[in-house]
């Protein structure tokens, strides 16, 4: 794990190339599927929306830039220490309407402006389930591209190829350049 995990989904921005991804996408699959969800009983427009958990926390950081890249809107992090990771996520509509989605520790609780609050199953996944989910997509996820483009402001992340070009410096020759003298002349 890296010491900067935001850091490092920043960093794998300026690396990208077709079919990277990160587990932290796959922790929030959970939280994308009760979001979108969401947006089968919505009308309104979502204007703006504020993610509460620490700002170290990468899941935070990828859902900031899905929900951007989906709605066109720049999330707003709240940063907070009280809990180890993303803590809710808040909608706002048009029209006046919150919705927001608060995890409690198996579950979460869905809030609507006017309606009676939803418990709903957000069960944390074993690593091992999440490496399955990644492995059942072996091409390149067009979806996780433009978040993570959006995230850290790095265009054009969907049209990079899936091929990387790899220069390799071979240390040795670095070393013999370094210690290496010059033609002697007899001037």
């Amino acid at each position: 794990m890296a010491a900067d995990r935001v850091g490092a989904l920043r960093q794998r921005a300026v690396d990208y190339a077709a079919g990277d991804t990160d587990l932290a996408w796959t922790r929030i699959t959970p939280w994308r599927t009760l979001l979108a969800g969401a947006f089968d009983t919505i009308e309104a427009k979502v204007t703006g929306a504020t993610i509460v958990a620490p700002e170290s926390d990468p899941t935070a950081a990828i859902m900031i830039g899905w929900l951007a890249a989906r709605l066109g809107i720049r999330p707003r992090l709240e940063p907070t220490t009280s809990f180890p990771r993303m803590r809710s996520v808040a909608l706002e509509c048009a029209n006046g309407d919150v919705l927001s989605l608060t995890r409690e520790d198996s579950s979460a609780i869905f809030t609507r402006s006017g309606q009676a609050d939803r418990t709903l199953p957000l069960v944390r996944r074993p690593v091992g389930d999440e490496l399955a989910e990644e492995l059942r997509r072996l091409d390149a996820d067009q979806v996780y591209a433009e978040a993570l483009s959006a995230f850290a402001r790095v265009p054009g992340l969907t049209s990079r190829p899936a091929k990387r070009v790899h220069e390799w410096k071979d240390p040795a020759a670095e070393k013999r350049t370094v210690g290496a003298v010059g033609p002697v002349g007899n001037g």
